[in-house]
């Protein structure tokens, strides 16, 4: 589920119904209730959710949802997208790329200082 930021708490999924047991859903896996689950900040949330069997029925296995809530002016939020934004044509970088291409930038500086070493090495022993 995606949401707009709000500054208000917002339900992160839409209530289940279960015949023969009661909905519970989590934030963290551990603690269940039957109330949805809420939040305000901007993120991205993980919601755990399961039967509650009744006496003629088994509890469910614990099922997961991802629910995001975007900040105001940012609808390609990286931490809410897999797809990279796209732009007057050109692709933009999602913001965890951005390490990436520093690895890369850092790796082709270092090539570019020992390029440039061994060519001052080499000038030397021939004077």
């Amino acid at each position: 589920k995606k949401l707009s930021y709000t500054g208000k708490p917002q339900e992160l999924v839409t209530a289940g119904a279960a015949s023969g047991g009661t909905m519970l859903y989590s934030l963290d896996g551990e603690t269940y209730a039957a109330e949805l689950p809420t939040a305000t900040d901007p993120g991205e949330y993980t919601v755990y959710y399961k039967v509650a069997g009744d006496a003629s029925h088994a509890d469910s296995e614990v099922q997961t949802v991802t629910a995001t809530i975007v900040a105001k002016g940012n609808s390609t939020n990286s931490a809410s997208t897999a797809s990279t934004a796209r732009a007057g044509g050109s692709n933009l970088a999602k913001t965890g790329d951005v390490a990436m291409y520093a690895v890369f930038a850092t790796i082709a500086l270092v090539a570019l200082a020992a390029a440039a070493l061994a060519f001052v090495a080499r000038r030397r022993r021939r004077n």
